[in-house]
């Protein structure tokens, strides 16, 4: 938690950006961000030497209002 803000990141060796997607049924991944990132008050990704990390962030003072997703 920082500033009033509760962040979740995750970590994987993908080197490619995450993005919103529809995922196909048969898909065994790509659906995290799509349920998260409406939920969220913002969200990005950073790379590092492994890979990236994707995080959200969520404002815990319920008077402020939410940063645009992906902003």
């Amino acid at each position: 938690m920082r500033d009033r803000a509760l962040t979740i990141e995750v970590s994987d060796e993908a080197t490619t950006s995450p993005h919103l997607r529809h995922a196909r049924v048969q898909d065994e991944d790509g659906r995290g961000l799509l349920i998260v990132a409406p939920l969220a008050g913002r969200w990005g990704a950073r790379c590092t030497p492994d890979g990236k990390v994707t995080w959200v962030e969520e404002a815990l003072d319920s008077d402020e209002q939410p940063i645009p997703v992906g902003g």
